[in-house]
């Protein structure tokens, strides 16, 4: 319980920051409320859970719509298992990332979204090796290895472009192209981790990522610049 209350703090303070920074040019402009809410999920990860034994992999994604900026917050779990006869890898955990988008497209009657945006992620996992070799090495026995970190901490940065398009109703489907950098990880006195959740491999300190998602976007009202569109044309 301790450790959620710490990460929803620090998530809290990351969005408040977020908020200030560009709480001067909403308000200047008169529609700093938001209008809107997406809700989804990323369907590779869904895809690489169901027909990879080795990996499971979930993540909810939300962004809020304000004005023509989001406030966009993801999380997810990213599992990963190899077990073979005289070797065995595990690493478990969980990711968030939270961050701000601008979209190019604000005044879209159907909600299209192209944008670009920036994210700080944080990862929370643990990993094991096991390794147990047959053969000698010049008549030296290969020792037994068993080692693992407990309490990981990782966390990085990311560069964000993609889309989400209006398939039906309040139903979007997109894409995010994400440039990962800065990354570093605390609690690996032991073992150097092979992956990252959230960031893949952890020998590259730059990663390029790709998600594939499903959302429904939820309305609270009528898009303030689409609504100022309307009543200019008017």
């Amino acid at each position: 319980m301790k450790l959620i209350s710490r990460y929803t703090a620090i998530s809290s303070l990351i969005v408040l920051q977020l908020l200030v920074i560009f709480q001067g040019q909403l308000l200047a402009q008169g529609k700093y409320l938001p209008h809107s809410m997406r809700i989804g999920t990323d369907v590779l990860g869904i895809g690489t859970s169901i027909f990879d034994e080795t990996r499971q992999r979930y993540e909810l994604n939300a962004d809020l719509a304000i004005n023509k900026y989001f406030l966009v917050a993801d999380v997810g779990i990213d599992n990963i298992k190899f077990k073979e006869e005289n070797f065995g890898y595990a690493n478990k955990g969980y990711y968030f990332r939270v961050g701000a988008d601008v979209n190019f497209m604000p005044k879209d009657v159907n909600n299209n979204v192209i944008f670009f945006g920036v994210r700080y992620a944080r990862s929370y996992f643990s990993d094991e090796l096991n390794w147990n070799a047959t053969e000698t090495y010049q008549d030296y026995a290969v020792p037994v290895v068993n080692s693992s970190n407990d309490k990981l901490r990782g966390r990085w940065f990311e560069i964000a472009v993609g889309m989400k398009v209006n398939i039906y109703k309040e139903l979007f489907m997109g894409y995010t192209l994400h440039y990962k950098f800065g990354r570093n990880v605390e609690g690996d006195d032991i073992l150097t981790p092979y992956e990252m959740p959230g960031y893949g491999a952890f020998e590259s300190d730059k990663r390029v990522g790709f998600s594939y998602q499903i959302f429904w976007r939820i309305p609270f009202r009528q898009n303030p610049l689409i609504l100022l569109e309307e009543n200019t044309a008017d």
